[in-house]
């Protein structure tokens, strides 16, 4: 329990946060935005919001999906190589169409579509800003993929996930990566990792690195009012995680 506290917030920061957001989204302009504020502001321990939006909701959330899946991983561990599978589509996000539940629906079926329904894993969807120096490209919001892979076979998982991920004609980048987790520190990390306890702006310098800022007051609200019916559990992806039988 103790290596799991070390990786999460602590209340009072994820309360700091909520604060500013909460006062933001009240002195705005947007009906849904006054609405969420106010629901965000009457959170408390035994009647929570469980909007995805409010910090200390998307902590608890965070916590339990931890407690749940860390020993689940540990036994799977035993059995197969497990590997973080990051994946950043290159489609930019319609803030007016897309939703959460458009994302994952397709994703389930395009694994269903290539034989991928057996694959075991869960993680979870990450957005965030994306801006380049040059202006190589318009700045746009992004969907990624974070998610524990469980298999012996990860050149075969690494080939199909990456024919998979074409989206509107688009393809990514680049291919999915599957790092390899080395023992249970990495797993506790990586498990942590994948569902993300803020939304950021990623701008990327000149020289091909990318740095790492807060969201601004605008893009803050943009993402609350795409996120705002949303609940921290919506992140989640998962498929097999239970499974100890036949897999990819």
């Amino acid at each position: 329990m103790n290596s799991i506290m070390q990786k999460i917030e602590s209340l009072d920061d994820v309360k700091k946060r909520n604060e500013r957001k909460i006062k933001l989204f009240i002195n705005s302009e947007y009906p849904d935005l006054i609405k969420l504020g106010e629901i965000m502001k009457r959170c408390r321990k035994k009647n929570r919001c469980n909007c995805l939006v409010c910090s200390v909701c998307l902590r608890r959330f965070r916590l339990q999906f931890l407690k749940k899946n860390l020993p689940k991983l540990q036994t799977l561990s035993k059995y197969y190589s497990l590997y973080l599978a990051t994946v950043i589509c290159n489609v930019p996000v319609n803030m007016a169409t897309d939703s959460i539940d458009v994302f994952k629906n397709w994703f389930y079926d395009k694994l269903k579509d290539n034989h991928l329904d057996g694959l075991i894993f869960v993680g979870g969807i990450d957005y965030s800003f994306n801006q380049a120096k040059n202006q190589s490209y318009q700045p746009y919001w992004c969907q990624h993929l974070h998610f524990i892979v469980a298999t012996n076979h990860k050149k075969l998982v690494q080939e199909a996930l990456s024919k998979i991920f074409v989206k509107d004609g688009v393809r990514l980048k680049k291919p999915p990566q599957l790092d390899a987790l080395k023992d249970f520190d990495d797993i506790v990390s990586v498990t942590n990792y994948s569902i993300p306890s803020y939304f950021e702006k990623r701008y990327k310098q000149k020289n091909g690195r990318t740095s790492h800022w807060s969201l601004n007051s605008k893009l803050e609200k943009e993402i609350a009012l795409f996120l705002a019916r949303n609940s921290p559990e919506d992140l989640k992806v998962e498929q097999n995680i239970s499974n100890m039988g036949d897999a990819i």
